[in-house]
């Protein structure tokens, strides 16, 4: 069909109160022989309440094995979008293009806890390590674009450009659609270039 639509949903708890909800769907369009779209977007919300961030060594009684495993909550939310496009300008000559947004914030808990003793799921605050951990965001997009050209059979030309952008920003930790796509399309991109010629010198 010229039209094809799907969504995939995603829930699961757990009786420490983590959680994973997630939303994806996808979106596929065929009007013409000639090219075809496709979009995916996800979103996706997770809910750790023990996140493991480290060990450091303890002589202390209340130290595991002679060290002290701390964890933390922590909250993130991820929103990506692949989106995919081809197009057939003649049996030889063809577009291949790709890109992946993606927006990702993590806060993590107001305070770190140790593992009290092996193989349970027991935690006591931690007051003396002095662990500090900073919420955060990243924004990413990778696109390419590849452009095929078969001039005679078994001889090829390739023109490709690939685009990257990445921007982190320590301290923010929260999940705003409006200012993460405005500072993902500020971020200076890199760009590469490529061509790759094949050529066949006894074609049959």
């Amino acid at each position: 069909k010229p039209l094809v639509g799907n969504v995939f949903v995603f829930n699961q708890r757990d009786h420490a109160g983590g959680r994973d909800l997630s939303i994806n769907g996808g979106v596929q369009l065929k009007a013409s022989p000639r090219w075809n779209l496709s979009v995916g977007p996800a979103w996706e919300k997770v809910r750790a309440p023990a996140q493991y961030v480290g060990s450091i060594p303890d002589a202390t009684p209340a130290a595991l094995f002679g060290r002290r495993y701390l964890f933390t909550a922590l909250d993130q939310t991820i929103l990506s979008m692949e989106t995919r496009f081809n197009y057939t300008f003649t049996p030889g000559l063809t577009l291949e293009v790709y890109a992946a947004p993606f927006i990702s914030a993590v806060d993590f808990g107001a305070q770190t806890r140790y593992l009290v003793a092996p193989r349970t799921f027991r935690f006591a605050p931690d007051t003396t390590s002095g662990v500090q951990l900073e919420d955060f965001n990243v924004r990413s997009l990778r696109g390419n674009a590849v452009l095929r050209w078969e001039w005679r059979p078994g001889s090829t030309l390739y023109v490709a450009w690939q685009q990257v952008r990445d921007n982190f920003a320590p301290g923010v930790g929260d999940f705003d659609f409006g200012r993460d796509r405005a500072a993902l399309f500020r971020a200076r991109p890199d760009n590469v270039f490529l061509i790759k010629v094949n050529y066949w010198f006894n074609p049959l």
